[in-house]
């Protein structure tokens, strides 16, 4: 994890490209504090029509309501303008967020991003 200016912490952020999909290796706490950073550029991302992206969170040590948000909105925006979403889930911890608040549904969870990359288009289910 990596600080800022501020003294807050600010979650690690890096992309890059595999099979036609942009990838967002997050690390570090996806929190309340960091999900303003997170969220900006994932906005930026999904502004494009039919974008591909894989959020990868294996490096993620922790992950609050702030951090759902981001991953919920970057979702909505990614499908509303024809894209595609999955995420790398490796920490138990993290996929259990993710099943107690039914969002494993809403999104394709994968255990690598080479397995998410190759999988084939799944319409996720609405969460209510």
């Amino acid at each position: 994890m990596e600080q800022t200016t501020s003294g807050l912490a600010a979650p690690g952020l890096r992309e890059r490209t595999a099979g036609g999909h942009i990838v967002v290796e997050l690390s570090g706490e996806l929190d309340l504090r960091a999900a303003g950073l997170v969220t900006a550029r994932l906005d930026t991302l999904t502004a494009a029509s039919r974008v591909w992206l894989v959020v990868d969170l294996s490096a993620v040590t922790f992950l609050d309501c702030g951090g759902l948000g981001a991953l919920c909105r970057a979702r909505r925006r990614t499908v509303w303008r024809g894209g595609r979403i999955a995420l790398v889930v490796t920490d138990p911890r993290i996929l259990r967020v993710l099943k107690v608040t039914g969002l494993h549904r809403a999104f394709e969870v994968h255990a690598d991003v080479a397995s998410a990359v190759s999988a084939p288009v799944r319409v996720p289910q609405q969460v209510r």
